[in-house]
């Protein structure tokens, strides 16, 4: 046996010795007749012609196999044909997947391997494994074909040749023909059929493409009907408020639009034993087996699982079995089932109160896919939606219950919480309640879980609900129940509580200890939290209790702004509600009506005397107080979000600065944008940053910065590090702003792709009196020198400041001394007649502006 090339050139200059489609009692023809050669093409045409038609009306891979083995045998005149296919590694065999011609019980026999071993070195292990055409011209003296020779002398194969079938680099298999006679298959026949089974493989592409096409399209349509069944489910559950109307509703609508043969309801006893039928649609079950009952078991011994819905309900997970006719799954009745064409089973646990309470079974009359887990999700949700359904209706009717309880969590909302608590302490007179401490007062306690969005934003919606649910069960334990609980959103719960005069902070303390003390187990992932509260007591002035949880709330407003973990409410805190309030549309009307504007303060490079980089700040053109500086709305802004478009805005608008101050003839210089966290959390953030990025890179030397906090990056560090990794990609510089304030390391200072390390001005005010602000400043600047970054100081107001900046080898200054925030008209004019805006601060400033030069245009 040799290889294609190997057999070729062994045998250009002997004489052809015919085709291998002739019989062996048969004398050669002679390829040098022409009426042989004739009939030699014509019968090569007539294969060809064939095979281009079966491969082009081939339905599926099986026929398409089958026809080219018996076009091969038939027209083609080979004894037999076969195609293989090969198993992955480790198994290595060859599969024969269709065949045609005398002996079949021959490949009935056959063993072939690809691997390097004894039974892959036939010709159709090495064309699989080395991707070329195999000939074996002589199957009675080749030492490689010795394991099946035997064999194929009975059959009368005197010669054969196998084929690799090549799919994408891939080699799938092999075709493989047989002769009658030696010395078969010549150097055209071989081009030929190589020719052929390059054809088949591109057939079997072809087909397998439309095959998977095909499955991804019923995957689709299944995957329609069941967001059709639950969204019919969703507005039944709406509609009707009966619990048993609404399960045959559901039974009818799984039948009708989930595609399903049919549906079956089984509702458990109060033994918690036995299942028994409840509702069902289809013909799954006939009317005599309405009053059959399943067993539920406990997984072990006696109690094992005896059907699938046994299982289901006692896992309280989605069971599927996706063929019935295999026995590795307990199905009751599978004869029965059978016998009515039923091949796949679906069971769906109702869950209220994490308790299975019912199951729904669902059957289909095909098999059902393997790889159906997105099927199976949809399913779940429809289940859940049931789920809840049949919570809603066992407390209150569904529209009442959505409208007193939270969906998610199942506590009471605000109306709800409120009545109760004043039914509580009406009860109790606002006195306290049975075994509570003397002087003990009612008291509605506002609490939020901080970086509830962090979690929502890092590991998904579903992971910050099932949080929000972990929360809950803890909190019931802690209250004894939901009655002194209420949900109002957004992360925040309040919990009616004693609290005694002498101790105010007890309720807090047990609050944490209840809440906090162990770490929540989430998807396999450790999770820590920590709450702010707030606190308000019932006294002669409180008239409801709603008017104690605006109390409350306004108190952890407070507790939040501050940074404390829990305050008490006092009068002033609803008067600063109001103000913010009354602020926060003010910013609303300010935003859309466009009045907010930019001021740039120069950063000074010490080393040339010149601005290079400017600082945007933003700035309020209030209609009636004028301008007002951020510090009196930056809070409120962040705490609305609209920090995000007006952050964006800043973006944008200063690009257009530094294009305007480009076309004025200004010199390069960069501009440095704060950015908040908020803005960061945004998906399409990046993408409008990198666009900017872009838009600036035609400006040789003008450039954007962007001005995170310690704070803003660690919040979420791998993926803030990532996004900014991409943005100094594209050019843009980072600055880390008000460095040394946070709890970054310097460990991890190496590690954060930041290019600037602005020293806060708490730092710069000490010097160069203070040691300690020298020895603090002078560490910064070394630790930025070691990393390679540039240093900026902020809040430089003293030239005795400046000068000590300078000793310590700092890169840049930022400060009154060198000029306030200017609007960009004046940094313009200031870049272009080379100076810097004094403020009147005598001759020290004047020594400090001797030696600082402006970037701008040349004058000459």
């Amino acid at each position: 046996m040799r290889p294609v090339e190997d057999s070729v050139a062994s045998r250009e200059n002997e004489p052809q010795a015919g085709s291998g489609r002739h019989s062996s009692g048969a004398p050669l023809p002679d390829a040098t007749c022409p009426e042989a050669a004739l009939a030699k093409a014509n019968r090569e045409l007539r294969m060809l012609i064939d095979c281009t038609r079966a491969l082009a009306r081939a339905g599926d891979e099986p026929e398409l196999l089958a026809d080219i083995c018996r076009i091969l045998t038939g027209p083609g005149g080979y004894r037999l044909a076969w195609i293989g296919f090969a198993d992955p590694e480790p198994a290595c065999a060859v599969r024969v997947a269709a065949h045609s011609g005398p002996g079949g019980g021959y490949l009935d026999r056959l063993q072939v391997s690809w691997r390097g071993d004894a039974r892959g070195q036939g010709p159709t292990g090495r064309a699989i494994r080395e991707r070329k055409a195999q000939v074996c011209r002589r199957i009675d003296t080749d030492p490689d074909f010795s394991p099946w020779r035997e064999a194929a002398d009975r059959e009368g194969y005197r010669s054969s040749v196998a084929l690799p079938l090549l799919l994408d680099e891939e080699c799938v298999g092999a075709l493989c023909l047989y002769a009658d006679c030696p010395d078969a298959f010549d150097r055209l026949e071989l081009a030929l059929l190589e020719e052929l089974a390059a054809d088949l493989a591109f057939g079997l592409k072809a087909l397998r493409t439309q095959e998977q096409m095909r499955r991804q399209r019923q995957q689709l349509d299944r995957l329609a009907q069941i967001v059709r069944l639950h969204s019919a489910i969703n507005a039944a559950v709406i509609r009707i408020r009966n619990r048993d109307e609404l399960l045959q509703e559901a039974c009818q609508l799984v039948t009708d639009l989930g595609g399903f043969f049919g549906a079956a309801v089984w509702v458990v006893d109060g033994t918690n034993r036995w299942a028994w039928m409840k509702c069902r649609a289809g013909p799954m079950v006939l009317d005599s087996e309405t009053l059959a009952r399943i067993e539920v078991g406990d997984g072990t011994g006696t109690g094992a699982d005896r059907s699938l819905s046994g299982r289901a309900l006692r896992t309280g997970k989605v069971s599927q079995c996706p063929d019935i006719t295999r026995g590795d799954t307990p199905i009751a009745l599978r004869d029965r089932l059978l016998a009515r064409g039923i091949r796949s089973l679906i069971a769906m646990p109702l869950i209220v109160d994490g308790k299975p309470v019912a199951v729904m079974t669902l059957s289909g009359l095909q098999v059902a896919p393997e790889d159906d887990g997105e099927r199976l999700r949809l399913l779940e949700n429809v289940g859940s939606s049931l789920s809840f359904a049949l919570q809603s209706l066992e407390k209150a009717d569904a529209a009442e219950y959505l409208a007193s309880f939270d969906p998610l969590t199942g506590l009471a909302k605000r109306a709800l919480f409120c009545e109760r608590a004043d039914r509580q302490v009406r009860s109790r007179g606002g006195g306290p309640a049975p075994g509570s401490a003397a002087g003990a007062r009612a008291a509605v306690i506002a609490f939020d879980v901080r970086g509830l969005g962090s979690i929502n934003t890092l590991y998904g919606q579903r992971c910050g609900d099932l949080l929000l649910q972990r929360i809950v069960e803890r909190l019931k334990r802690h209250a004894g129940g939901d009655e002194r609980l209420g949900y109002l959103g957004a992360g925040t719960f309040v919990l009616l509580e004693q609290v005694a005069d002498a101790v105010a902070d007890v309720p807090r303390l047990a609050l944490e200890a209840a809440l906090l003390e162990e770490p929540f187990e989430i998807e396999g992932r450790e999770i820590r939290l920590s709450v702010s509260c707030g606190a308000a007591e019932h006294s002669r002035d409180v008239v409801s209790s709603g008017i104690l949880v605006q109390r409350a709330e306004a108190a952890l407003k407070s507790a939040k702004e501050s940074g404390e973990r829990y305050l008490e409410y006092r009068p002033e805190m609803s008067r600063e509600n109001v103000r913010r309030v009354v602020l926060e549309h003010k910013l609303r009307t300010a935003l859309e009506e466009q009045q907010f504007v930019l001021y740039y303060q120069p950063q000074i490079d010490l080393a040339s005397g010149r601005i290079d980089c400017a600082e945007a700040l933003l700035r309020w053109r209030e209609p009636t107080e004028g301008l007002v500086p951020p510090a009196h709305f930056l809070a409120v802004l962040e705490s609305s979000g609209m920090i995000v478009p007006l952050g964006n805005w800043a973006l944008l608008k200063a690009v257009e600065d530094l294009e305007s101050w480009r076309q004025g003839g200004c010199a390069p210089m960069r501009v440095a944008v704060n950015v908040s966290a908020q803005q960061l959390r945004q998906r399409e953030f990046l993408h409008g940053l990198l666009a900017l990025a872009e838009r600036l890179a035609p400006l040789a030397g003008f450039g954007l910065d962007i001005e995170i906090t310690e704070t803003t990056l660690l919040q979420d560090l791998e993926g803030t590090s990532a996004k900014l990794r991409e943005l100094r990609k594209a050019g843009i510089r980072v600055a880390l702003d008000d460095f040394g304030t946070g709890y970054s390391s310097l460990g991890l200072l190496s590690k954060l792709p930041v290019d600037l390390l602005k020293i806060d001005r708490s730092f710069v005010s000490g010097l160069p009196a203070d040691a300690a602000s020298v020895t603090l400043v002078a560490s910064i600047v070394e630790l930025a020198s070691a990393f390679g970054l540039i240093t900026v100081a902020e809040g430089v107001e003293t030239a005795e400041q400046l000068a000590a900046l300078r000793g310590l080898r700092c890169s840049h200054s930022q400060g009154f001394l060198h000029s306030a925030a200017v609007p960009a008209r004046e940094l313009e004019q200031m870049l272009a007649c080379r100076r810097v805006a004094k403020p009147a601060c005598g001759l020290l400033a004047d020594l400090a502006y001797g030696t600082l030069v402006p970037a701008g245009r040349s004058h000459g």
